[in-house]
């Protein structure tokens, strides 16, 4: 799916992932799949709550690639505290966060 023709040319014209789904008859998901694509791709899609849009400055694009810097750090800290916690769970034979399983 080509998303690059629903997104925004600036934040003043970005879509949100739904709308472009619904003009796209696609889920949303797949727009997502779309973006991230079209991004490894090489286009620099910006996301927020505004919407998407295609940057226009180079500032945006390192703005929106530190964004996804940081919640990526944030995914992988989340990540080492399941460890953790599963690590914990077999050391003492819990099978769940409240005790033994039922």
């Amino acid at each position: 799916m080509n998303v690059l023709r629903y997104v925004g040319s600036s934040s003043d014209t970005a879509r949100t992932l739904s709308q472009i789904a619904e003009l796209a008859g696609v889920s949303r998901r797949e727009v997502e799949q779309a973006v991230q694509q079209a991004r490894m791709d090489g286009v620099p899609l910006i996301t927020s709550e505004r919407g998407v849009w295609r940057a226009q400055m180079p500032q945006e694009a390192r703005q929106m690639a530190e964004r996804l810097r940081s919640r990526a750090i944030t995914q992988m800290e989340t990540a080492a505290a399941l460890d953790r916690a599963a690590d914990a769970m077999e050391q003492t034979g819990q099978e769940t966060l409240w005790g033994r399983a039922a």
